[in-house]
């Protein structure tokens, strides 16, 4: 069976990079040692659109020049690209990719977008409503899908609320688009889980505790690919400028700024 969509989650280290992606109509996940070996998958297995969870291009110092057309405030965000920019002025908290001495997670994911680009995949940097093309490439950055997917913040992906409520939200897209989850972490019950430790603080200090596993590199990769399918159903939109770069996220930005539920 065909894989339409992958999204990869870019690491600086020897770390292994989390991949997932769509077969059929089935979620699946797998590990990458290095940008080599996702390579050679990509080439084998041709899916048609790859999601990075890397910037995709370079700060070129954007920002004071677009203060005005974007609305951004005077004597901030000197050092992000205008992407981050405007998902931060909707409190998605993230990362910027400044301009000078760039961390090494941010070129490897350069350079993984130049050897897609070498494999005939096209760099979409136009911001906007997302269309579908053949072999597409576009970053993605799973808090922003998260974010926007819900319509408020989740809290902290450190926590077991936090990884509960991304869960909860992949588990009903994948519910919405009929993707498969056999087998994958979504295809247990953490809730069920939890509920049936049935601690007490006898119980803990006695036995310990184990609470539902839940790895959030696994669940950032698939908050991508959740955004890449969004995309071939055409809801997916593009935030930033296309000189510096744009982050798809898995729907049009809401007007006012998200709020948490839970501070």
């Amino acid at each position: 069976m065909s894989i339409s969509a992958a999204c990869i989650d870019i690491t600086g280290s020897s770390r292994a990079m989390d991949v997932a992606y769509l077969e059929g109509d089935a979620l699946h996940l797998r590990t990458e040692s290095n940008l080599k070996s996702f390579l050679d998958w990509v080439t084998e297995q041709k899916p048609n659109i790859v999601a990075v969870d890397a910037p995709s291009k370079e700060n070129i110092g954007l920002v004071p020049q677009r203060r005005a057309e974007y609305g951004i405030p005077e004597d901030r965000y000197d050092n992000f690209r205008i992407a981050e920019v405007l998902l931060k002025l909707k409190n998605i908290g993230l990362y910027n990719t400044p301009q000078e001495n760039p961390p090494e997670w941010m070129k490897r994911g350069w350079d993984l977008y130049s050897l897609l680009q070498e494999k005939q995949y096209n760099l979409l940097d136009t911001p906007g409503k997302v269309i579908p093309t053949e072999r597409m490439v576009f970053e993605v950055h799973p808090h922003a899908s998260f974010v926007v997917g819900l319509g408020w913040i989740p809290q902290s992906k450190q926590t077991l609320a936090g990884l509960l409520e991304r869960a909860a939200y992949l588990r009903k897209e994948c519910l919405e688009l009929s993707i498969a989850t056999d087998g994958t972490l979504l295809d247990v019950d953490q809730l069920n889980e939890l509920q049936s430790v049935a601690p007490t603080w006898d119980s803990i200090v006695s036995d310990g505790i184990v609470l539902p596993s839940l790895s959030h590199d696994q669940l950032d990769a698939i908050a991508g690919l959740i955004t890449a399918l969004r995309v071939i159903h055409r809801d997916a939109d593009a935030v930033g400028h296309q000189d510096d770069g744009v982050i798809v996220v898995p729907e049009p930005l809401a007007d006012s700024p998200y709020q948490w539920k839970h501070k």
